[in-house]
């Protein structure tokens, strides 16, 4: 009809139907004008029923009450014997060739496409398909038929040239490609690289939560394209049925094969068995190993920190960590190796390198460790070791590597000055591990663990504790780096006011209280104070029909009041 930006300056009205909530949100505005236009008003119980199928009649109904609001398009906006070249999805666009003419339309959202007797969408079209588009006074397109499907001719077909491979196990990985994959193998992705004149493809089926995953590299061939080729890598996958005997780990699948380079690759596309496309990669070369330079660093006395970074040190060293931090211009890297029983244990960061990777730059920390052979009891030690650098731009991230340059640990730099504040409703307490869980007022909640050094306020009480803290308490910490540094927790007091509706005087003590058109039964324990009248009394002296004032702190009843 043409009113799709009138339907769209619509969306946020509240639509008077009493089944309004079941209308999907992005047809609010939709529904809004066709009820506005008398086109569509509901039955007489006031329902659209927004998941019900338009019966004949009801069309019928329809297409009488929309005459004369808007005109069907005529045949000057049909076009016909258009050939079908490529589609954007993502913004909406379709390409075809008229009369030798390459032409891009813009296509309406979720537009039908008519092909074999069955409604498909764009993405089903294939190059070469004889359309007719249909489309409205914007010269949009709004429907397509498929007159005549693509008809391609034998010699055009594509030459799939076979491609001698062979399976690459584990333990026959070059390092520098044990690296690439431990950094991409947890989630699905698929990557072609070029070492030592060979080609190898990597496809990874990412974290699985058991064993009986499994993912192949099957079949290798290459297209000519050109001047140059594709080379196609069709990709299998095996997932255990319901009930299957698998192993209780988690798992990362990936398969690994390699084939001798040659000249003028163009891509690699990586297929699933049904010829759909998985990924399609440039092939990354890995002869050249990244540049490395030194970079100066100073060892850091705990005793020369700022508070701040006495904090993360502190909290840091009861578990193994590596992190980065930058504090006031200057980048402090910390390894801990968490408690240990003996002051033989030692861990140091020795080398420091930046390492280029095109225009950012990784921090390489070199750590080394000693262990000792071995496990005599001795006093409890966190060994751990602190450096600092001057910050430089362009920094990427941290890699912490032992000494045969495996990776121990990869982090992003986190800035010190920033504080991370958190609100909401204590949901948890685990006095056994110094933890509690906040409710944010999206539903999302985190779990905090908090430090000895924390600063703690309890209902205004500078001098509270952990053992304070109480459930349905309203808090706000705020965290620097990883570390909780202060937590203000306060009593979330509300009211209920209703009339008395009931009163149960048993092993439990319970009240009814009518709010608003709403009746709520509440538990009166012995430590509910019950004022009637400025006295306390108790809850046997209550009648039906007292106006009452109930008062909760943190969710729990502690006094009724009539007054």
């Amino acid at each position: 009809m043409g009113e799709t930006k009138e339907a769209l300056k619509h969306m946020d009205k509240d639509l008077s139907f009493k089944d309004s909530n079941a209308i999907p949100d992005k047809s609010v505005g939709y529904v809004y004008l066709v009820n506005d236009l008398k086109i569509m008003i509901g039955n007489d119980n006031n329902l659209f029923k927004p998941n019900d199928p338009v019966t004949r009649a009801e069309m019928a109904v329809l297409l009488d009450r929309a005459e004369g609001k808007f005109d069907l398009p005529d045949t000057d906006n049909r076009k016909n014997s258009t050939v079908f070249v490529s589609a954007d999805v993502d913004d909406n666009e379709i390409t075809v060739k008229v009369k030798g003419v390459t032409v891009t339309y813009d296509v309406i959202e979720d537009t039908h496409v008519y092909k074999n007797g069955s409604f498909e969408t764009i993405e089903d079209l294939v190059k070469g398909d004889v359309l007719q588009l249909t489309l409205n006074n914007d010269k949009d397109v709004i429907f397509i038929e498929v007159i005549k499907e693509s008809e391609e001719d034998e010699d055009e077909k594509e030459e799939e040239i076979a491609v001698s491979f062979r399976t690459v196990s584990d333990s026959s990985l070059p390092k520098v490609l044990k690296d690439e994959i431990s950094d991409m193998k947890s989630k699905e992705s698929y990557a072609a690289f070029e070492y030592d004149n060979y080609i190898y493809l990597v496809a990874a089926m990412g974290k699985q939560n058991t064993g009986g995953y499994s993912i192949a590299i099957e079949k290798v061939y290459k297209v000519e394209d050109g001047d140059e080729y594709i080379v196609k890598a069709v990709v299998g996958t095996k997932k255990p049925s319901s009930g299957s005997n698998v192993t209780q780990a988690i798992t990362y699948p990936y398969s690994v094969v390699k084939f001798k380079s040659f000249d003028d690759i163009e891509e690699v596309v990586f297929l699933d068995k049904d010829d759909d496309e998985l990924d399609n990669v440039d092939i990354e070369e890995l002869d050249k190993a990244p540049e490395e330079t030194k970079v100066s660093f100073a060892e850091v006395d705990y005793d020369d920190l700022s508070a701040i970074l006495k904090d993360q040190v502190d909290y840091l060293k009861l578990n193994e960590n590596f992190k980065a931090y930058e504090y006031d211009n200057i980048i402090y890297l910390i390894a801990t190796m968490g408690k240990k029983n003996s002051d033989s244990y030692k861990i140091s960061i020795e080398d420091v390198y930046k390492v280029e990777n095109r225009d950012k730059y990784t921090i390489k920390a070199v750590v080394d460790t000693t262990v000792p052979s071995s496990s005599r009891s001795g006093d409890t030690v966190y060994p751990y070791s602190i450096i600092r650098l001057r910050n430089f731009d362009g920094i990427d991230g941290v890699r912490f590597v032992d000494e045969d340059n495996n990776k121990l640990s990869e982090t992003k730099i986190v800035e010190l000055d920033e504080v991370v504040t958190v609100e909401g409703i204590i949901s948890t307490i685990n006095s056994g591990s110094k933890t509690i869980k906040v409710k944010k007022a999206n539903g999302t909640a985190v779990t905090l663990k908090i430090p000895s050094s924390a600063d703690i306020t309890v209902n205004d009480d500078d001098d509270a504790s952990f053992s304070d803290f109480e459930v349905g308490m309203k808090a706000k910490v705020e965290i620097v780096g990883d570390i909780v540094t202060e937590i203000i927790a306060e009593d979330d007091e509300t009211e209920v006011i209703g009339t008395l509706t009931g009163i149960s005087i048993s092993t439990l003590k319970k009240i009814t209280l009518k709010v608003d058109k709403t009746t709520k039964t509440y538990t009166v324990d012995s430590d509910v104070k019950v004022i009637i009248d400025g006295k306390t009394e108790r809850v046997e002296d209550l009648r039906v029909d007292d106006e009452l004032t109930l008062k909760f702190a943190n969710g729990l009843l502690v006094e009724i009041e009539k007054e």
